[in-house]
């Protein structure tokens, strides 16, 4: 008999907890919530570099100010943040640079002498705080056509579901409002929310309708967990015979589209509670995480195959916890809070990454792209490709950001 693990019935819903959805009929697109206000994306290429600080007692000033964008240094284009660190590489301290900066949406000419770096005197140093100019886009205009793929994602922001694809730069409003304490999660068909309470209820949030789960064997969905292509990955459980005060846990892949139940999986003795998995893009693995229900500490990781086998890899939790793939056979782990680790899901090879500081200790998404991952960082999403040493970029700043969906959601 397959192993399970045995847990008290209220730690389980307290884990689990969610809030109930809207069970009527979805609003008009003019009576859906409007998006938050302050909340804006950055879409496109880079465009300059922004002066977002002009230092005191430094060459910039009085010759630049906060909120210039500085395309040129001595003709040569600034198109980002690491275009200006190379144009300075190639001065020295006292040198006068010709700059050509954007203000006001006027260009003009500027002269400025390098000082001294404070931390490295060898260095010149202009004096100004910076980062890469992109077009911005207010979150009441966030209509932009997302294709769907492999790396287009849900993702809910001030009480709203927004459509992302981080590679392109894409940003969608559905209109459709989402609990901030909601059990959801979007699969490449839709987005299903899971209410809380004894009788669970399936809801796809995009058509309002109810699903209904099979209950096989006595399995009840407890948790949405993650999605794999048009299917559901929830956490399931039922009674322990003879013990009705407990309960055994198991995973389920499940079609929401035909109300088919395609496996169910018992999870091993000392696992914890799943609350996350990630499949990989090409839907050939899976990642799940466990975690103790009273304090939320990770006490498990195991990876399977799209059947619902264990995949075999051991050792696995010493990395950390899951946060996606990057591509087809690389799994990602936040191993600490300044690296992440990578494992090739067919041989087991393991490779660290150091992070950028910009990205120590946040929450963090593998992309899917094959190098890059997605950081919240307090109510800024950043991207950061693990393959270079290139800037952070910025997506999306004062958002009120919540959960974030799995990639591969086609809107």
């Amino acid at each position: 008999m397959p192993k399970t693990i045995l847990l008290t019935i209220v730690a389980l819903i307290s884990a689990c907890a969610s809030t109930p959805p809207n069970r009527g009929t979805l609003p008009d697109v003019e009576e859906a919530l409007e998006p938050p206000v302050a909340c804006s994306f950055f879409i496109g290429p880079p465009q300059g570099v922004s002066v977002s600080e002009v230092l005191e007692d430094t060459g910039a000033e009085g010759v630049l100010e906060a909120g210039d964008v500085i395309v040129a240094v001595d003709g040569m284009e600034t198109v980002d943040s690491d275009d200006l660190r190379d144009a300075l590489s190639e001065q020295a301290v006292g040198d006068s640079i010709d700059l050509e900066v954007r203000r006001g949406g006027a260009l003009q000419s500027a002269e400025l002498v390098l000082g001294a770096n404070p931390d490295d005197p060898e260095r010149p140093f202009m004096g100004v705080m910076i980062r890469t100019d992109y077009e911005r886009l207010s979150a009441t205009e966030a209509d932009q056509t997302i294709p769907g793929g492999p790396t287009s994602r849900a993702m809910a922001i001030g009480g709203l579901l927004y459509g992302l694809d981080p590679s392109e730069t894409l940003w969608a409003n559905t209109g459709v409002a989402v609990e901030v304490e909601a059990n959801w999660a979007a699969t490449s068909e839709s987005v299903y929310v899971l209410s809380a309470g004894e009788e669970r209820v399936l809801t796809d949030l995009m058509s309002g309708d109810v699903v209904d789960y099979p209950i096989v064997d006595e399995w009840e969905p407890a948790r949405l967990i993650g999605s794999i292509e048009g299917d559901l990955l929830l956490a399931v459980t039922q009674e322990v015979p003879d013990q009705p005060e407990l309960v055994a846990v198991a995973i389920s892949r499940f079609d929401p589209a035909t109300g088919d139940s395609l496996w169910i999986e018992p999870i091993s003795d000392g696992f914890g509670v799943p609350v996350t998995a990630w499949a990989s893009p090409d839907s050939g693995f899976i990642t799940v995480a466990g975690v103790e229900p009273n304090d939320a500490s990770l006490t498990g990781v195991e990876l399977f195959t799209s059947d619902g086998v264990t995949a075999g890899l051991e050792d696995l939790f010493e990395l950390g916890n899951p946060i996606g793939w990057l591509d087809e056979e690389t799994a990602v782990f936040r191993t600490s809070a300044t690296s992440v680790s990578t494992v090739n899901a067919v041989n087991g090879d393991i490779d660290e990454i150091t992070l950028d500081p910009g990205l120590d200790g946040v929450p963090l998404y593998a992309v899917a792209d094959g190098h890059s991952v997605l950081a919240v960082n307090d109510r800024s999403l950043l991207l950061d490709d693990l393959t270079t040493d290139s800037e952070v970029r910025l997506l999306a700043e004062n958002c009120a950001i919540g959960r974030v969906g799995d990639p591969g959601w086609i809107p």
